[in-house]
């Protein structure tokens, strides 16, 4: 599997483009790696950790770096619980695309830090082990790290960019390819250098920037005329880099053959899927609280088919993102817009309290216009109307 890992990256200082062989260092937090590497090799040579157990610390610990990149790449909207804005969704997928691989990484690099626990049959002594698996840290949390994080930069400032080139398509309908010019441009890049097409064509979809790590290429918006020729094949380019991020929401290609090798690797053994979406949806759990805490608490929404306002609270906050519910990242997420989404709900029927609880008098319940969600609506015998759950169907009186 390394093997393709390596041909995916490009050995330092074996890769033909300059721009590879100058790897920016700027931004990256390199320090703890080495001793936390050295704690996952004591607990892996007393058998405490298993690849597929996975190691939050780690997984957390490279999450955080690319996302850090990927948000000084797309500006405002991206995830960050002291803003009073929620995210945006471009922003809340690509960050998901982040984590998720974070977690397939962390399974490579515990699976390759397992298989040198031996050799020639033999087990390696404590030593040589540790020594194994700092040489894996140096290439994985290091080499490619500086790709990986330059990547996320880039692929978010395009993501943010292809937004914002959509709203502005009626006056500018066609896109321009631009590279910086130098000596450093890779030839298959230079080839696509000043080449127009619409926005919506399917050229975008394959060769919209970055086409490559370390790739600087960009793109215009314009209303020029679009290129006679237009290729519909560059070989150059690797296929895995064949995708347009303000579409698919991927800084790393997770669909298929042409996935990042990482993704390849972790999506074989389900127990590993697993895991990371249980973590992703505790992360995701907490940070819509620690937003919603500080920007929904104490607010109150509206539909026009009751004449109160429903009011939120933080108890009621954390009862709606907690518990186990299918979509339940969906689910989640509609508490960044909760106000449009629930005035936009339909309302299905209301029910009298019949489970025995004096403070409750009766139940409203009102369905999204869009998923199977339900908004649990409360009457407190004061008069007072507050959202009780987010559920998936109705089940009856709560």
């Amino acid at each position: 599997m390394f093997s393709r890992v390596e041909a995916y990256y490009g050995k330092p200082g074996q890769c033909g483009h300059p721009e590879c062989q100058t790897p920016e260092l700027e931004a990256i937090d390199l320090s703890g790696w080495e001793k936390l590497i050295k704690h996952l090799a004591t607990e892996m040579q007393q058998g405490n950790l298993k690849p597929a157990q996975l190691n939050r610390e780690s997984l957390l610990k490279t999450f955080e770096e690319l996302n850090k990149g990927a948000a000084s790449g797309y500006g405002k909207g991206w995830q960050n619980s002291n803003e009073k804005k929620p995210p945006s969704r471009d922003a809340l997928l690509m960050q998901r695309n982040i984590y998720r691989f974070s977690g397939a990484k962390n399974y490579a690099m515990l699976l390759e830090m397992n298989s040198k626990l031996t050799k020639d049959g033999q087990r390696v002594s404590e030593e040589e082990f540790l020594q194994e698996a700092l040489k894996l840290n140096k290439n994985l949390n290091i080499n490619h790290a500086q790709a990986e994080y330059q990547t996320a930069a880039h692929s978010s400032t395009m993501a943010a960019q292809w937004e914002s080139f959509q709203r502005n398509k009626k006056l500018y309908p066609n896109l321009k390819y631009k590279t910086q010019g130098d000596d450093r441009v890779r030839d298959d890049h230079r080839s696509l250098d000043g080449k127009i097409a619409p926005i919506d064509s399917d050229f975008w979809k394959r060769y919209y920037p970055p086409n490559g790590f370390r790739c600087r290429c960009y793109v215009v918006q314009t209303a020029a005329t679009p290129s006679e020729e237009i290729p519909t094949e560059v070989p150059e380019v690797k296929p895995e880099f064949r995708i347009n991020v303000g579409l698919t929401h991927q800084v790393f290609n997770e669909d298929g053959k042409s996935a990042h090798p990482y993704f390849i690797l972790s999506k074989r053994v389900p127990q590993v899927r697993q895991r990371i979406e249980t973590y992703l949806v505790q992360k995701n759990r907490q940070d819509v609280r620690d937003w919603a805490y500080g920007s929904l608490s104490g607010k109150s929404i509206k539909n026009e088919k009751v004449a109160k306002g429903i009011k939120i609270s933080n108890a009621d906050i954390k009862h709606i993102t907690g518990g186990s519910h299918k979509d339940q990242l969906d689910r989640n997420d509609l508490l960044y817009n909760l106000s449009d989404v629930f005035a936009g709900a339909q309302f299905v029927r209301e029910a009298p309290e019949t489970r025995g609880r004096y403070q409750y008098l009766r139940w409203l319940y009102f369905k999204a216009a869009e998923g199977d969600f339900f908004f649990n609506v409360v009457e407190l015998r004061d008069g007072t109307l507050k959202l009780h759950s987010i559920t998936d169907k109705i089940k009856g009186a709560e």
